[in-house]
């Protein structure tokens, strides 16, 4: 017989499998029904870690397929519910370096400025950073930009911690490079141009960095043009 961690598992990876082949109603079906079996879960062992992130781990799946579908307030409740779990773990230990470690790496990776991330399976390093950027991002398209300036600054944060604590962290040098130019963008639709500038220059510089760092990344050169573009865009030189 199945655990019930086994059955949200379960649901995970169908759910998965069913946004791939572009079936999103069911795969919005599979998730919500994750939520139900991890959430009981959950609420029987407040104090379990393990359950809480994978809890926060659903509401973030939840959010990606509405998203998927055109939704913008479903995603901002789901997401919002994911970092409220995250938040309540970070204040649980909050001299725990893992713990830090757990803010900083999504079971999604952090997509590229335009770009798409990749699907890991489903247990659980949920990202409080991730988070932020996630509802940033919505908040972006409901043209909402005071808030998802907020919201990436507060990412950005993170990603400074996590970067400067860990300089060997190929993960963590490229989520900065990301987390710098989400908030050089946000202020560049904002006509904040120097600013922006700025931040843009120093995402370039983080990028161009972590790809001389670690030669063998191939996720690295990924959205590099990106990098370079948004610091002509902002009237510099890339």
């Amino acid at each position: 017989m199945l655990s019930q961690e086994d059955v949200w598992v379960s649901h995970i990876k169908i759910g998965d499998v069913q946004v791939d082949q572009g079936s999103l109603n069911s795969a919005l079906e599979g998730c919500r029904a994750g939520i139900v079996v991890v959430w009981r879960l959950a609420t029987a062992e407040p104090d379990n870690a393990r359950w809480q992130r994978d809890l926060s781990a659903s509401y973030d799946r939840v959010g990606n397929v509405l998203v998927a579908q055109g939704d913008l307030e479903g995603p901002l409740k789901a997401y919002r519910a994911a970092l409220a779990i995250d938040e309540r773990l970070v204040a649980a230990a909050p001299d725990d370096p893992g713990s830090l470690q757990y803010l900083s790496v999504s079971h999604d990776n952090p997509p590229e400025p335009g770009g798409g991330g990749s699907r890991k399976r489903p247990m659980a390093r949920r990202s409080f950073g991730q988070s932020r950027k996630k509802i940033g991002d919505v908040l972006v398209a409901e043209d909402a930009l005071n808030g998802a300036l907020g919201a990436y600054r507060a990412d950005l944060l993170i990603a400074q911690q996590l970067a400067t604590a860990d300089l060997d962290n190929a993960e963590w040098q490229r989520d900065l490079s990301i987390s710098l130019a989400r908030v050089a963008d946000t202020l560049l639709c904002r006509d904040n141009i120097a600013d922006a500038l700025s931040l843009a220059q120093q995402a370039l510089a983080q990028r161009r960095a972590a790809i001389d760092r670690f030669p063998n990344d191939p996720r690295l050169p990924q959205g590099l043009v990106y990098y370079e573009n948004l610091v002509r865009r902002a009237g510099g030189p890339p």
